[in-house]
């Protein structure tokens, strides 16, 4: 299997052990239990941890700071020269973490809107934050994303000295009515309003951004100093993240509290029903039908978001749309996510679930006025570019499968017996779903420990509600765990559509724990370190043989090297490290030698499953020289 992307070298935490997140995992139970049962004896605890952290950072700064100096005095006083190298580094090192202290980073994307361009917008969000006592935003921003949000950048957190950032998505706006957006807007600014009540919630909500933001500086940077300070921040970060968080989602409640007061909690109640609904709705149904759409036109469609408004009004009064508001009120989130179930939400405000979509042409995109053309084609124009290549691929790779599909059918009906991964294969391009089910019957009646056909056998059977899919999806996943996944998943909508909550919490339960594996499965996969373990690779000999032919036709490509990492999550599902070398002594500098080869690779050859493909000359000699003495590591 081609692998589709090649991993430059990063050296990055993989993220914590299954052991550890269940130890976070428990802590942030123990503190909601905590802050319910005391909530004094839990704010002490909290505010202890955040004085902590809060004196680990000026400690940090103090003593780069003094080091700072006493090294400027021996390069004045000793004229010690060799140590400009070093007051370089370390004067660096302060930088970025003063830079991370003052919630610096990259400001929000999307597309800058003004009062002149969108009045009415503009009038609706002055109104809030007059009533909201808070100061004018630097910049509004619509965005693509099916959310808003305030993003408060610089001034170390303290407010007043700080520029917020306010992005809305135009997704959102097309779901939305005006007053609907206006409970939403009011919610995400009342993250920002300091009361006498939310003191704490606040500080410690400012808090985690800051932690958030150094952890990720440090990670991404080589410096010496971070290095030394992030053994610190990977024990503190999770610890605080989990010891704050029942303030944090008391945030979220504040929140709703604010969007109440500048509404009504029937308008608030509307806004979180509907917004999470066409949530599901865009991401689950919207997109993917439009790019199954890929099997019949060459070419993307012109105006995916211009056309997302009439969809959106056309799926109000659907089936699909009913599952999916029963899916978000029985929806439990997963442990550390801040913010509390719909049902709850709603709870809490005093109302009960309505799902009250805006009427005909009231959605509250019209409040960007002239302004809507313009962002409208601008992100159209900007999704079809980005996405041009992907169509393509998909379009290709269908009109393929349909061909693949006839050729199989020809054989079938010219009396030929196909092998059982030929017919598996077969049942999996059939279209018409009785058809398919007849096949997949066949195949799991000859193979009856063939995974793949239990549950394409399922998936067809689930299609249309029958439930004696569910035994056969789950026979799936025993048979081979690595479906679990897809299994999971299948389930669990099942459920939904059934209307039966304890078993679709059961399901996605599951899934939630099984994407969690994968996604540290996947995080273990995308870094290598000189640290990490390497075993020899226990391709086949004739894999392997395909392979080394494959790569000997590549352009300037050296030397290959062809390892296996050891990995913890999901150790069964093998990682290799492919490391090529293509500098020669001969050569003179160049930055496009290795990234041509790499990319030729990508396109020329087929690799295993999970290989990262890394160069190993230049700066990641050593590498090199580790795979030069490791035997059978050398393959061309």
């Amino acid at each position: 299997m081609k692998h589709s992307q090649h991993h430059a070298l990063q050296f990055q935490a993989v993220g914590a052990a299954a052991a550890d997140r269940q130890r976070l995992d428990a802590l942030t139970q123990e503190m909601e239990a905590l802050a319910q049962r005391d909530p004094e004896a839990y704010r002490r605890r909290v505010s202890k941890a955040a004085a902590l952290g809060s004196a680990y950072m000026v400690a940090m700064v103090v003593v780069i700071v003094a080091g700072l100096a006493g090294l400027g005095w021996l390069l004045v006083e000793a004229e010690v020269w060799s140590l400009i190298a070093l007051i370089g580094s370390t004067g660096l090192f302060l930088l970025l973490v003063l830079r991370s202290l003052w919630l610096g980073g990259a400001q929000p994307g999307g597309h800058p809107i003004r009062a002149d361009e969108a009045p009415e917008l503009f009038a609706l969000i002055d109104d809030l934050r007059r009533q909201l006592d808070l100061p004018p935003f630097r910049r509004v921003l619509i965005d693509d994303y099916f959310n808003a949000g305030v993003v408060p950048l610089g001034g170390f957190g303290v407010p007043g000295w700080q520029d917020n950032y306010l992005y809305i998505g135009l997704p959102l706006l097309k779901c939305l009515s005006r007053v609907q957006l206006k409970a939403v807007l009011a919610h995400e600014m009342g993250h920002l309003v300091r009361s006498k009540g939310n003191l704490l919630e606040h500080r410690i909500y400012r808090q985690r951004v800051r932690w958030e933001r150094l952890m990720a500086a440090m990670e991404a940077s080589q410096n010496v100093g971070a290095m030394l300070v992030m053994p610190f921040l990977r024990r503190y970060v999770p610890y605080f993240d989990a010891l704050s968080f029942p303030l944090a989602k008391a945030s979220e409640y504040e929140a709703d509290r604010a969007s109440v007061r500048m509404t009504s909690p029937t308008v608030t109640a509307e806004a979180l029903t509907v917004g999470l609904v066409g949530g599901l709705f865009v991401a689950e149904r919207y997109w993917p039908d439009l790019f199954k759409r890929a099997a019949d036109e060459p070419e993307p469609p012109a105006g995916p978001f211009r056309t997302m408004g009439s969809a959106l009004a056309a799926a109000w009064g659907t089936d699909a749309v009913q599952v999916m508001l029963r899916e978000a009120l029985g929806r439990e989130m997963p442990v550390g996510d801040t913010h509390p179930p719909l049902a709850e939400r709603l709870k809490a405000i005093g109302v009960d679930p309505k799902l009250a979509p805006p009427a005909p042409g009231e959605t509250a995109d019209a409040l960007l006025g002239p302004a809507l053309e313009v962002v409208t084609s601008e992100m159209d124009t900007l999704w079809k570019k980005l996405y041009q290549q992907r169509w393509a691929a998909l379009h290709a790779e269908a009109q393929a499968a349909r061909q693949q599909a006839a050729d199989l059918d020809a054989r079938v009906a010219a009396g030929e017996t196909l092998s059982v991964a030929e017919a598996l294969r077969r049942a999996e391009l059939t279209a018409a779903r009785d058809a398919a089910i007849t096949q997949f019957r066949a195949i799991c009646a000859a193979s009856p420990d063939n995974a793949k056909a239990s549950l394409g056998l399922a998936t067809r059977l689930l299609e249309g509600d029958d439930e004696s899919g569910c035994a056969l999806a789950e026979q799936a996943m025993r048979l081979d765990p690595e479906l679990s996944l897809e299994a999971c998943l299948l389930l669990r909508d099942y459920y939904w559509r059934q209307g039966n909550v304890a078993l679709a919490r059961e399901w996605e339960h599951r899934t939630a724990t099984r994407a969690d594996v994968e996604q540290r499965a996947s995080n273990e996969r995308a870094t290598v370190s000189l640290s990490d373990h390497f075993e020899r690779n226990d391709l086949p000999p004739e894999a392997l043989a395909a392979l080394v032919a494959q790569l000997k036709a590549v352009p300037g490509l050296h030397h290959a090297y062809l390892v296996k990492k050891r990995v913890e999550v999901l150790a069964q599902r093998s990682c290799y490290i492919l490391g090529v070398e293509v500098t020669r002594w001969y050569h003179l500098p160049s930055r496009t030698r290795v990234p041509a080869v790499l990319a030729a690779i990508q396109k020329q050859v087929n690799l295993p499953q999970h290989t990262l493909v890394m160069p190993v000359d230049g700066d990641n000699y050593r590498f090199g020289r580790k795979f030069y003495w490791m035997k059978g590591a050398r393959i061309m």
